[in-house]
């Protein structure tokens, strides 16, 4: 995806290195600027180490703050190396630093609630976009709440997941002459795909790309309606705000994909040849 204005060049660029410069600003991490004749050691992206060794990115920027890593640096793309030597000597320590921030963590139990049809505590979930917009202050607390609420209905108590397995009922949600050809180009492709000719490979791969087009549509207008559903549902529980409508909450959602488009956006810019 492409940056279109300068604003967004500089937003992006906040984006990119703020949890990085975080780190480097805290007392005892060194800049790779400062270090000199310094022997060639092995580093990790901070999000490298959190998926090998099963810490959270709070942990290994508190361990950064604590002086328990003092071995780090930013790269050229502005996300935080650490030394993994050292890294892997303070492991057991790391992993009994707290997995989130205060301020994080007040954050999520503002946005956190109580579904009253099941009883489940209600928020957005590890590694979502709505908990990493949360976290970035893309969305409000309050917003955050709604999106979790929305989401939990709309999997817990519409039909929407079994509609999304269910491949007929998930037609009824294309218009008739789409729905046929949806149909049609799964049993084109099942019929072509073992074909060794040319032909059949090119009408195959044509039937399954029409099919997953159709799909995907399908998919989308299925959520837009149990997404309705939902906000309905949760509404007349009072976990919604009664003039909630659906485009206000898609507008929420919109501020949600942001953190994600940001993310696209700076992959793209450091492709290279992009």
């Amino acid at each position: 995806m492409l940056v279109e204005t300068p604003e967004d060049v500089e937003e992006l660029k906040k984006f990119v290195s703020l949890r990085a410069q975080r780190c480097v600003e805290k007392e005892g991490c060194q800049h790779p600027s400062t270090v000199s004749g310094a022997p060639e050691r092995r580093y990790i992206r901070k999000r490298g180490a959190v998926r090998k060794y099963g810490l959270t990115p709070d942990q290994v920027e508190e361990a950064v703050k604590r002086g328990l890593i003092t071995d780090c640096k930013l790269g050229d793309d502005g996300e935080l190396r650490i030394n993994e030597e050292e890294l892997v000597a303070k492991l057991e320590e790391i992993k009994r630093l707290p997995h989130l921030s205060e301020e994080k963590r007040k954050l999520l139990e503002a946005a956190s609630t109580t579904c009253p049809l099941c009883g489940r505590t209600v928020r957005p979930r590890k590694r979502t976009l709505t908990r990493k917009a949360l976290y970035e202050g893309r969305v409000t607390a309050e917003e955050a709440r709604i999106v979790a609420v929305v989401t939990h209905f709309r999997h817990a108590h519409t039909d929407y997941d079994r509609v999304r397995r269910d491949l007929s009922a998930l037609a009824n949600f294309l218009e008739p002459s789409e729905r046929g050809l949806m149909l049609g180009s799964l049993k084109t492709y099942l019929r072509l795909k073992g074909r060794s000719s040319r032909r059949a490979w090119r009408e195959a791969r044509k039937a399954l790309r029409r099919y997953r087009e159709l799909k995907q549509k399908a998919v989308e207008n299925a959520k837009r309606v149990f997404t309705g559903e939902a906000i309905e549902k949760a509404k007349q529980h009072g976990l919604l705000p009664q003039d909630l409508t659906l485009e206000e909450y898609s507008k929420i959602a919109k501020k949600v994909l942001r953190s994600w488009e940001l993310e696209a956006e700076s992959f793209s810019m450091r492709a290279p040849g992009s």
